[in-house]
């Protein structure tokens, strides 16, 4: 049967956040949503659930927050799910189609500057069990805002940022009333204070996916990393804005 839509333009470089659950399987993990069309999007999943299931799908768009169902129409295991939409509302076929026009004109016009462009690549790292005085003469010392935290094969397993080391430390350290249990603070081990869910990104994304990827998972920077979670380098929303500012 012809179908009288208008032929849906697709973004292809695109990449989201993906809330995914499945009734079978619960809350399915570690998802991005690429591909993205009104009519269905490519999943990058773990674990996706059989072909043929129905899914309740939550991402952005901009300022869209698309909730919908889809059916499971192709399963790869260990690589994702293609997904077709399930009676998708006007106002959220009307975001992603505004999305996907504003991508193909980005492609037409060769705006496509990767992450590997941008990224620092000389990355200061720590140790899950280092003392979190020592990620406090990091911070002194380098004048940044995040450590990554790696395990002892080098896999990325955390970021600690300056706020969470403020949490962590007593605000009496160094002032007329610090005590002993004030420096005890100090003494704290990284793992207890840092942020064990991990937003990524690869090189080869663009700064455009990138930005969207931050603002979606209200993070303010992205680990850049191998498919084996090793780190290449990192971007911050300093890179992104400083990036915005040479394009003008």
């Amino acid at each position: 049967m012809e179908s009288n839509q208008p032929e849906q333009r697709r973004a292809t470089r695109f990449a989201y956040v993906c809330d995914v659950e499945c009734e079978a399987l619960g809350h399915v993990s570690l998802n991005r949503i690429q591909n993205l069309s009104a009519t269905g999007a490519w999943i990058e999943t773990s674990d996706p659930p059989p072909e043929g299931s129905i899914v309740n799908l939550s991402f952005n768009v901009g300022s869209v927050d698309v909730r919908t169902q889809a059916t499971v129409s192709r399963r790869l295991l260990g690589e994702g799910m293609g997904v077709a939409f399930q009676d998708l509302l006007p106002h959220y076929r009307k975001a992603i189609d505004i999305l996907s026009v504003d991508a193909s004109l980005e492609e037409e016009h060769g705006n496509q500057i990767l992450l590997q462009q941008i990224m620092t690549t000389q990355v200061v790292t720590v140790r899950m069990d280092d003392e979190v005085e020592s990620v406090q003469a990091l911070f002194e010392r380098f004048h940044f805002h995040h450590l990554l935290v790696l395990q002892e094969d080098g896999t990325l397993v955390g970021v600690v940022s300056d706020r969470d080391l403020l949490k962590a430390v007593s605000p009496f350290i160094s002032t007329l009333g610090e005590r002993a249990e004030d420096l005890r603070t100090l003494k704290k081990r990284v793992h207890q204070i840092m942020s064990r869910t991990l937003i990524t990104a690869s090189k080869d994304h663009t700064v455009r996916e990138a930005a969207v990827l931050m603002l979606n998972s209200k993070v303010s920077c992205l680990p850049i990393v191998r498919p084996n979670q090793t780190v290449e380098g990192i971007v911050t929303w300093k890179d992104i804005m400083r990036w915005l500012v040479w394009q003008v």
